[in-house]
């Protein structure tokens, strides 16, 4: 077993508390790789990582998590005859040298490359790539992380100026009228009557039989 990650058995018990979609990241070493043979590293959104052998953990358990698992042999194949693997949608592969593979998310593969190139240059697919994944995918899941905050909070200053200007506009409507507004489908038909220019000076033009059905 590694000692540059901080890695955990993988137990049945944290098997069953793993979810698909909070991998992020696989790494795989055929039985005659260099490093750990025999290996997978499983690493989830909080950048824990499990890790278990080809011999201890069956295929039948893994897949549920890693559906690519099952196509293991095939991977290993690719490796070996052509130096790169091809997963799915979901997985991009990556070789890394000395019959070692890493699986990530198709929008982490490109940062994870990118930083490899930069940060390790005496590195390539044929050298030591494999001992380097840990370090680019910190990063880079980290970065990624610092965006998603940041495009979550300019999208709730945009809902909450969208929602105080709909207040403004609605606030001398009769009640009757601000709670058909208020429902999912009233809004939508009286924000496009409002910003087809419709309405003059009185928005509240809009509510008639017809529009209220």
């Amino acid at each position: 077993m590694r000692k540059d990650i901080p890695l955990k058995p993988l137990t049945d018990k944290n098997l069953g508390n793993l979810k698909s979609e909070n991998i992020i990241a696989v790494t795989m070493a055929s039985g005659g790789a260099m490093g750990d043979p025999g290996a997978i590293e499983i690493a989830d959104k909080e950048l824990n990582v499990y890790h278990t052998y080809l011999s201890e953990t069956p295929v039948e358990k893994l897949e549920n998590i890693i559906p690519f698992v099952k196509e293991i042999d095939k991977i290993f194949n690719s490796l070996w005859m052509n130096g790169k693997v091809e997963i799915d949608d979901d997985w991009t592969g990556i070789y890394t040298g000395f019959g070692n593979c890493l699986f990530v998310r198709p929008e982490l593969r490109q940062p994870v490359l990118d930083y490899i190139k930069t940060n390790y240059k005496e590195c390539s697919p044929t050298v030591e790539l494999y001992t380097h994944w840990f370090d680019a995918l910190k990063k880079v899941a980290k970065t990624s992380e610092k965006r998603d905050k940041e495009t979550d909070a300019k999208i709730k200053e945009l809902n909450q100026i969208w929602d105080d200007f709909f207040e403004d506009l609605t606030a001398e409507m009769p009640k009757e009228y601000k709670d058909f507004v208020k429902t999912k489908e009233g809004r939508s038909k009286f924000m496009h009557w409002y910003f087809r220019g419709d309405h003059d000076e009185y928005p509240w033009a809009f509510f008639t039989e017809e529009n209220m059905k």
